[in-house]
């Protein structure tokens, strides 16, 4: 069901707090390059919440871990930053 002008419409709300391209840089947000199948915290240097830091190691982002944090992120992972 994924709709890719949707989802390049739905990226400019991103791009207030977060970079995507490779070697980006960090804003309000961390860059996102690399995103699917990382860690959770997976940029260096980068002040995540103790929430998301917690994870690192033991979690990674996947489409559906992407996608239910995007719906609801305050429900997704309690604690973290997210608006």
């Amino acid at each position: 069901k994924a709709d890719l002008a949707a989802g390049q419409a739905l990226i400019k709300r991103c791009t207030s707090c977060h970079t995507f391209e490779k070697g980006g840089k960090n804003g309000v947000g961390p860059n996102q390059w690399g995103l699917v199948g990382s860690d959770f915290a997976h940029v260096d240097g980068y002040a995540y919440s103790d929430a998301l830091k917690a994870l690192h190691g033991k979690k990674k982002w996947g489409f559906q871990e992407l996608s239910d944090f995007l719906h609801n992120p305050k429900k997704y992972l309690p604690g973290n930053k997210m608006a």
